[in-house]
């Protein structure tokens, strides 16, 4: 494992670095960091900053609370997601409805210039020789559970405590953190 000793860099600066990056073939971007970390709001951003761009959230592709971070998850994140992007293909995924606890609806993403695949695990080791870049987004975790508790609710309380147990073992065998290309400052 190579680590990249990123440093701190601001909105801008990541933007014109990955604008420097070609899109032959089909560039794939993780943003990756804790829960509550300000990664959806980074590639939402980075979605209108960058044309010809298209998000997957981990959130969708996750099956539940009950090992979220599984082998099941690689599998078809690799299989489902990033093998086709990077081979110009359109891709098919299932996404999780968290109200249900089912995968239910289907979304179809056609073929893009840039994929911007956000959420926790998704610099995972399996995943760094299919990705142009990793991005790490920097926030203490007991600060990202405050911020997913005012977001979503007491009512994930519980399981969340868990998933940051998760996360927190899923991030020592990792070290996300440690082999980014990039890292930014989350909120708040």
């Amino acid at each position: 494992m190579k680590l990249r000793n990123s440093k701190l860099i601001s909105y801008q600066q990541l933007l014109a670095e990955l604008n420097e990056i070609k899109t032959t073939p089909p560039r794939a971007f993780a943003i990756d960091g804790v829960a509550g970390a300000g990664k959806t709001t980074l590639a939402a951003q980075l979605n209108l900053d960058l044309p010809g761009s298209q998000i997957v959230h981990m959130d969708d592709l996750f099956s539940g609370w009950q090992e979220p971070l599984s082998p099941e998850l690689t599998r078809r994140v690799i299989n489902e997601i990033l093998d086709p992007f990077i081979n110009g293909k359109e891709f098919v995924y299932r996404k999780f409805n968290w109200y249900l606890e089912v995968f239910d609806e289907t979304i179809k993403v056609s073929p893009a210039d840039t994929l911007l695949l956000e959420g926790v695990g998704a610099g995972q080791r399996a995943f760094r020789k299919m990705l142009s870049r990793i991005i790490w987004v920097e926030l203490d975790p007991a600060a990202g559970f405050e911020r997913v508790i005012a977001r979503d609710g007491e009512r994930v309380k519980t399981q969340m405590e868990n998933f940051l147990k998760d996360q927190k073992k899923h991030f020592a065998a990792e070290l996300t953190n440690l082999v980014a290309d990039y890292t930014i400052s989350g909120v708040p």
